[in-house]
């Protein structure tokens, strides 16, 4: 089985992501009732970016967590 998929292939996995916080956090009505939401949440699926690593090579790199 080939390890390496492209991005394309989690962009289903993704807009997965954006149904299950659109759904976990559309009745809550205060900053502290969703921050407190964001983390607890799952966030395989979403798509990040890193700001800030000791490793300096990692910051900038951006994609869809999966692992």
């Amino acid at each position: 089985m080939n390890k390496e998929r492209s991005y394309q292939f989690y962009l289903p996995l993704h807009q997965l992501w954006i149904s299950y916080m659109k759904d976990l956090i559309k009745n809550d009505k205060t900053e502290d009732q969703i921050s407190l939401k964001l983390m607890r949440a799952d966030y395989h699926g979403a798509e990040v970016t890193v700001v800030h690593s000791k490793i300096n090579s990692y910051i900038g790199i951006s994609g869809i967590v999966i692992n």
